[in-house]
């Protein structure tokens, strides 16, 4: 059986000048796994090998996934090549 590819989002709570929380993407990455959990689990993994922490909660304090159906995959594939930072505005480049 296939593995199905997970969009994981990582975000952070993150206080303005003001003391106003907002939650901001701290990064994101595409995963092969067999369900949510396991797609989390890689995730974590390898935001931590990307940020060079120890512990992916250094760098975020949750996660959002999303399934991706094979149509949206094909069409990921064929997008633009430029890193998705830079199309987002995010600051840390997960690949």
């Amino acid at each position: 059986m296939e593995k199905s590819v997970y969009h994981v989002r990582f975000f952070k709570t993150l206080q303005d000048d003001a003391g106003h929380p907002h939650e901001c993407c701290q990064g994101e990455v595409e995963v092969q796994a067999d369900d949510d959990p396991g797609a989390i689990v890689v995730a974590r993994r390898r935001l931590a090998e990307l940020a060079h922490v120890a512990d992916w909660s250094l760098c975020a304090d949750y996660e959002t996934v999303e399934c991706l159906p094979t149509r949206k995959r094909a069409s990921r594939a064929a997008a633009s090549t430029a890193p998705r930072h830079a199309q987002r505005g995010h600051p840390l480049v997960l690949p």
